[in-house]
């Protein structure tokens, strides 16, 4: 094999020009496949972990009828033995925390005006913990100033109430009986999620607000957050087994379930990036293909020469695909090379990328160049430049010894 290599390394340098222009393209093709991929990976993995500490958490546990059937009363189908499921979920070593949250609609007026709004009750140190360094810095510093009966309200809804710290405001909703209630609270702050058409109609309250608001000591759901991602699943069963031998009516969701806004944009860019994949193999191919084809034309008598010693037909399309496959080694090296450098660079620039569609504000263009995309993508070079050579081989293996050595 290493005699068949040096031998193919001498015949695809025969024409450096023709050879540099080849891998050239198969350079492009892996680097281009490498940052594509690396741009992708960060942007799932930032997503990810973004909706994790700003939203989700890696795990939400909820009463185990909330999502088989509606509830006929607000709050139905709440949680009520709250401190006993955090304790048992505490327990776990992975479990870095565990705060309830209670959602609830309703009007909030500021006695002139009045406006339909979406809030949420939580526990406001446990919330700016979990969003650490994927939170906006206004966001946890409004949470961390919320006491009872106090709101920090979103950027939109204050606008369109006038409403700025210090201003009093009147929340209405419905209770757990199904009776209306209404209760003042004091603005706090206001907060952006990034997001306008959500800053329109969202605020936040601390859970004991929204408790007495809503005149119940349930709440929705409990929100885990984990110390690795990759444990989810494994965390996840752990704590369903372990609540249904306590006989807890509940059930433990994943994140994942619960962001259906990440997987139409993990869907989105799958497409996108297999789309790209196919682009790039078709160029690939033909490049390496051509230089291959132009190189078995200018040595059919060499070829006739060796079929006429003896060499056999398989031997011949195995020297042409080694010179394939020296051709892909190259340019796959030079080119994660290329990618690995410039991804460097990309991740120190500290370049801004435009804000995506509904939000406010752009985010940080990262690459992550991962062990198995650089594996992956040094097969897919290796595996198109052989393809490549595959088809032209196997002509120039079938031609007459005799035509052979009298071609011109």
């Amino acid at each position: 094999m290493l005699k068949f290599m040096q031998l193919a390394s001498r015949n695809v340098f025969r024409n450096k020009r023709r050879t540099l222009i080849s891998l050239l393209v198969i350079i492009f093709g892996a680097s281009a496949l490498s940052l594509a991929g690396g741009f992708v990976l960060f942007t799932y993995w930032g997503l990810r972990e973004s909706t994790i500490h700003s939203q989700t958490g890696h795990l939400q546990i909820y009463h185990r009828d909330y999502f088989n059937r509606e509830e006929e009363k607000n709050l139905e189908l709440g949680i009520d033995n709250l401190q006993t499921i955090r304790e048992i979920a505490l327990v776990n070593m992975e479990v870095n925390l565990a705060t309830p949250r209670l959602d609830f609609t309703g009007l909030i007026s500021n006695g002139d005006k009045s406006a339909v709004f979406v809030g949420q009750g939580l526990d406001p140190e446990p919330e700016a913990q979990m969003m650490g360094l994927f939170g906006r810095p206004e966001s946890i510093l409004a949470l961390n100033n919320v006491t009872e009966d106090e709101v920090v309200l979103g950027a939109g809804l204050a606008q369109s109430l006038n409403a700025k710290t210090g201003d009093y405001l009147t929340l209405m909703s419905t209770t757990a009986d199904g009776a209306l209630n209404a209760l003042d609270v004091l603005v706090k702050g206001v907060f952006t999620t990034g997001i306008s058409e959500v800053d329109k109609r969202f605020l936040k309250v601390r859970t004991v607000t929204a408790q007495r608001l809503a005149n119940t000591k349930r709440v929705r759901n409990l929100v885990l957050l984990l110390g690795h991602t990759e444990k989810t699943e494994s965390v996840r069963q752990e704590l369903q087994t372990q609540f249904d031998r306590a006989g807890l009516p509940v059930v433990v969701k994943m994140w994942l379930e619960m962001a259906p806004y990440y997987r139409s944009v993990v869907a989105l860019y799958n497409a996108i990036f297999g789309f790209l994949v196919f682009v790039i193999f078709v160029i690939v191919l033909g490049s390496t293909a051509n230089t291959i084809i132009m190189s078995i034309s200018e040595r059919v008598q060499e070829i006739g020469t060796l079929m006429a010693m003896g060499t056999s037909r398989r031997k011949l399309v195995q020297m042409f695909l080694y010179e394939g496959l020296v051709l892909g080694w190259l340019g796959a090296v030079s080119g994660l090379a290329l990618a690995g450098v410039l991804s460097w660079w990309i991740n120190h620039a500290e370049i801004m990328m435009p804000p995506p569609p509904g939000w406010d504000r752009g985010y940080r263009l990262g690459i992550r160049l991962e062990p198995w995309l650089v594996a992956v993508v040094f097969g897919l070079m290796l595996v198109t430049a052989v393809i490549s050579t595959l088809a032209p081989a196997i002509r120039a293996a079938r031609m007459k010894i005799i035509d052979a050595l009298g071609h011109i």
